[in-house]
């Protein structure tokens, strides 16, 4: 199983232990509360195909990688702001608090993404031999 992956499991299994213990100390029956789990789900599955399609056109090449991750970062904002209206649409929540885990759980796995990008690409391009330089 790749590093990433792996990375991405222990902080979506972290992540998910919080938002038991939180369910616990609150009202679990909270429509932001069940939108968090929503919203765990959902971006551990795209974190987990975006990193994929990065660090996969990182093997591929560096222009791929650029052209990569720009796509997936567009991705993640189209299927986010989908993610969302879809929810809001469905449940028709009372205020608009809901959308307070959903925006924190996406600096959290966006901040992990961008992090295990960089690391990616610095051992990729220490493993092929090339310096980057200013």
């Amino acid at each position: 199983m790749p590093l990433f992956t792996l990375r991405l499991l222990l902080l979506t299994g972290l992540l998910a232990l919080l938002l038991a213990g939180i369910g616990c100390l609150t009202d679990a029956s909270h429509p932001a509360f069940s939108f968090g789990w929503w919203a765990l789900l959902f971006f551990g599955v795209i974190t987990w195909l975006t990193g994929w399609m990065g660090l996969r056109s990182l093997k591929q090449s560096a222009r791929g990688f650029v052209t990569a991750v720009s796509a997936t970062v567009m991705i993640k904002l189209l299927a986010s702001a989908a993610f969302v209206a879809t929810y809001a649409w469905i449940t028709k929540p009372d205020s608009p608090v809901f959308i307070i885990p959903f925006f924190v759980l996406y600096v959290v796995f966006t901040v992990f993404e961008i992090r295990e990008v960089i690391a990616a690409q610095k051992r990729h391009a220490s493993s092929s031999g090339t310096s980057q330089s200013a």
